[in-house]
């Protein structure tokens, strides 16, 4: 959370001096990276095992709001540009934001139609070694 407010902090300052970056783009952005937080403390407050809608839900949460989150820093990196951003800067955030909207596909078609019955980790628990 401390990062996304720095860096929102960080292209507010911006705006002020150069008028670069849209203000209401920055607060979105900001919005979306506390939501994406507040998924991943659901993740992880809710085990998988124990209560698998709210953790499944958090999840979603978490990984839409930071997808999100990264296409619009790419995009404010892009408008911010020379000032806040070198061109590798906002070349990288280009390609983690593409890759990580490519990888929404999968992942939520995964979520809902894909139901894992048995855990990896419990197939260790019936295995023929002997115990210590």
């Amino acid at each position: 959370m401390s990062t996304i407010y720095s860096r929102f902090k960080f292209v507010e300052k911006l705006c002020e001096e150069t008028r670069a970056v849209n203000p209401r783009l920055n607060k979105t952005a900001l919005a979306l990276g506390m939501l994406s937080c507040l998924g991943n403390c659901v993740v992880a407050t809710f085990q998988e095992t124990t209560m698998t809608t709210v953790h499944d839900i958090g999840a979603l949460l978490f990984f839409l709001t930071g997808v999100l989150y990264i296409l619009l820093q790419s995009t404010i990196s892009n408008h911010d540009f020379p000032y806040g951003s070198s061109l590798a800067v906002c070349r990288a955030r280009l390609a983690v934001a593409v890759l990580a909207s490519l990888a929404i596909f999968p992942t939520v078609i995964c979520a809902f139609f894909v139901k894992q019955k048995d855990l990896h980790r419990d197939a260790f628990s019936h295995s023929c070694l002997p115990c210590g």
